[in-house]
């Protein structure tokens, strides 16, 4: 519930400038293929409550940026081997 309240609520402002919908199953898709690509077991859970906690960090009008900021270090704080796999990925996607 609150995950769609959050949704709902908050946009967030591209790395083109264009305002758009908040979608937190990217930040779920882009931590669950870190994961996947670490080889470590995993719950669907853990990333859940990773997501979770970052989103509740976010706020309307948040760039892209921030937000991937937040995720960064949400992901170093509980999982640093899973920040560097997630760190990694998005500087391969910006070449």
């Amino acid at each position: 519930a609150k995950r769609q309240e959050m949704e709902d609520l908050i946009t967030v402002l591209t790395k083109d400038g264009v305002e758009e919908e908040f979608r937190p199953n990217k930040i779920y898709d882009s931590i669950k293929r870190a994961f996947v690509e670490s080889s470590m077991r995993f719950e669907e859970s853990q990333i859940e409550w990773l997501v979770n906690r970052e989103i509740n960090q976010c706020e309307d009008g948040f760039t892209c940026e921030q937000i991937q900021n937040i995720i960064e270090l949400t992901l170093m704080r509980y999982r640093p081997e899973i920040a560097k796999i997630y760190i990694m990925q998005n500087l391969k996607k910006g070449e």
